[in-house]
């Protein structure tokens, strides 16, 4: 697992316990996830999700990531969402299928993050879920 690069603030906190409840609602088991009393995300591809989730009835897969308005347009953030918004299930049910991608921002921060989407080609994708917060 690779470290953060410093340590979560309590925005960033609030924002990932809200991604771990619309995860959790949207059917997934939390496996991991940097908040509470749960373990933390081991990397992949060395970018470590803030959440992951399972639903072992279709066995699918989702992945996590809040940013505050300061994370959005850093390369660490970047290189994250091309990793956890490009994974395809490789076996079960949903073999082939694009693994869910969860964002929470801050309200205030969706323009920035629509920007970003977009110029990272994903504003489009369907199994990309993002959602403001106030924090």
């Amino acid at each position: 697992m690779l470290a953060k690069e410093s340590a979560p603030s309590d925005e960033h906190q609030k924002l990932v316990g809200f991604l771990v409840e619309r995860i959790k609602n949207e059917g997934f088991e939390i496996r991991c996830a940097s908040y509470g009393n749960y373990a933390a995300c081991e990397a992949i591809d060395s970018a470590v999700p803030d959440v992951r989730g399972h639903n072992s009835t279709i066995e699918l897969t989702c992945f996590g990531e809040a940013e505050t308005d300061a994370t959005i347009n850093t390369d660490h953030t970047r290189k994250q969402f091309k990793v956890f918004a490009n994974r395809i299930m490789t076996n079960g049910k949903s073999k082939g299928q694009k693994c869910p991608f969860y964002i929470a921002v801050p309200t205030g921060s969706e323009d920035k993050l629509k920007k970003l989407l977009t110029k990272l080609g994903l504003i489009i994708e369907l199994h990309l879920k993002w959602k403001s917060f106030p924090v």
